[in-house]
C-alpha cells in the first residue's frame, strides 16, 4: 500500500491504563513516546479507585482527554470499553496503546503519516516485535529487586519476544522445566502437551514466524463487529487479530501487517502485569488448554486462516531518520531487499520501494 493524495483523516491514540502512572506519564514525555496531549484519549480501567483518582488529576492537569469505564479485572474488558469510546467519537482512526508499553517517536510519526493516506488500512498488525525484559540474573546477581526501582531504571533486555523458532521449539520440552517449578510429573507431561499445541497452532495461523501479532491501528469500520473475548484473561488479542484477519483474507477489510524493523511499538515485559500474574511468571501453562480449544473451535468453522497478511509500507522522505530511542534488538538488520536491490538505506523495513529509489538517489546525486 503506497500513499498518494493526503487528506485529512482524524487520528488519535487511545491509551488504557489501569495501575501505573509511569507508564502512563511516559506517552507525553519527550523522552518516549512525546505525543502532543491533544492526540491522546486515555481510557482509565481499573478496580483500583485510588488509582481512578490520581490518574484522572493528571489528565485533567494536562489537558487530556479522559474516561473511567467499568471494569472486571481483565485485559479484555478494558480492550472493550476503550472500542466503544472510540466507535462513538468523531475520530476516523485509533491507535491502540496498552498503558504499560509505549510508541517510539517513530512509530508516532508513522502512525501519523498513515492518517494522511487516502487508501489507509482499516487494521494494522505487527511482526518482528519489540520487547524488553527485566534483566533478572543482573538483579540478582546484584541484589536488587525491582519493586523498589522507578520504571525506568529496571534493567531491562531487547527482544523480539514473539518471534519464534519453531524448530527448537518443536524439538524442546518443557515437562522438566515445570517439574522444576513444583509440578508433579503427570501435571508438567500435561501442561507441555498444551505448550507444544499451542505453539503448532500459532506456527499455522498467525504471520510468518510470529506466536502472536498486536493490532494497534484500527478504523471506525473494522471494530464495528469486533470486540475482544472477555471470557479469556490470556489470548484474547490473539483471537481478535485472527478475526480481523479472516476479514482481511477475504477482503472485507484491508488489514496489513507491519515490519517492525525498526519498532513502532514497544512492548515493556519488565513490570509484571495481569498476563504474567496468570502465566505464574511462566511456571504454569494451564490457560493454553483454554486457548486451544477456543483456536480449534475456530478453525472448524472455518474462521481462521494460514495465509499471511499483505505487509504494509509507507513513502518515506529521503530524509527520514528514524528516532527509536536506540530500542533495537542487536542482531537484526534493517537491510532492505526487494529481490533486486540489496543494501543498508538506514531506512524502516516498511520503507516503499519508491522511497527508497528516492533515498538512493539523493544519496549519490552529488556523484553523477
Amino acid at each position: 500500500m503506497h500513499q498518494h493524495e493526503k487528506v485529512n483523516n482524524k487520528l488519535k491514540f487511545y491509551v488504557l491504563t489501569s495501575n501505573s502512572m509511569e507508564g502512563l506519564v511516559r506517552h507525553i514525555s519527550p523522552d518516549y513516546s512525546n505525543i502532543p496531549t491533544s492526540d491522546l484519549v486515555v481510557v482509565i480501567n481499573t478496580l483500583d479507585p485510588e488509582y481512578v483518582e490520581i490518574a484522572s488529576k493528571w489528565c485533567e492537569d494536562n489537558e487530556i482527554e479522559y474516561h473511567v469505564t467499568e471494569s472486571n479485572g481483565t485485559p479484555a474488558r478494558g480492550k472493550n470499553t476503550l472500542l466503544d469510546i472510540f466507535e462513538s467519537s468523531d475520530n476516523d482512526y485509533m491507535v491502540h496503546i496498552d498503558g504499560d508499553d509505549y510508541l517510539t517517536p517513530h512509530g508516532v510519526w508513522m502512525y501519523k503519516k498513515l492518517a494522511e493516506n487516502c487508501c489507509a488500512p482499516d487494521a494494522v498488525c505487527l511482526k518482528n516485535q519489540f520487547s524488553i525484559v527485566a534483566d533478572y540474573n543482573y538483579m540478582n546477581d546484584a541484589g536488587i529487586h525491582p519493586a523498589n526501582l522507578e520504571l525506568n531504571e529496571i534493567p531491562t533486555i531487547k527482544t523480539l519476544f514473539f518471534t519464534a523458532d519453531w524448530e527448537t521449539i518443536e524439538k524442546g520440552d518443557v515437562a522438566k522445566n515445570l517439574e522444576g517449578f513444583g509440578l508433579s510429573k503427570q501435571e508438567a507431561r500435561k501442561q507441555a502437551k498444551w505448550h507444544k499445541k499451542f505453539y503448532r497452532l500459532q506456527k499455522k495461523y498467525c504471520e510468518d514466524n510470529e506466536t502472536h501479532c498486536r493490532v494497534t491501528w484500527l478504523s471506525k469500520e473494522a471494530v464495528k463487529d469486533q470486540r475482544f473475548p472477555e471470557d479469556m484473561i490470556v489470548g484474547e488479542d490473539t483471537i481478535f487479530y485472527f478475526r480481523l484477519k479472516k476479514l482481511g483474507i477475504e477482503q472485507h477489510l484491508n488489514v496489513v501487517c507491519n515490519d517492525e524493523r525498526p519498532p513502532t511499538y514497544v512492548y515493556d515485559q519488565s513490570r509484571p502485569g495481569t498476563v504474567h500474574n496468570e502465566v505464574e511468571n511462566g511456571t504454569n501453562w494451564s490457560w493454553m488448554k483454554k486457548y486451544n480449544s477456543v483456536v480449534v473451535e475456530m478453525a472448524d468453522r472455518g474462521e481462521l486462516c494460514e495465509q499471511d497478511l499483505p505487509l504494509l509500507t509507507i513513502d518515506y522522505p529521503p530524509e527520514y531518520i528514524a528516532n527509536v530511542l536506540n530500542q533495537t534488538p542487536e542482531g537484526i538488520p534493517w537491510d532492505y531487499s526487494d529481490g533486486e536491490t540489496h543494501g543498508k538505506f538506514g531506512h524502516p523495513a516498511n520503507s516503499s520501494h519508491k522511497s527508497l529509489l528516492e533515498k538512493y538517489e539523493s544519496m549519490f546525486k552529488p556523484y553523477k
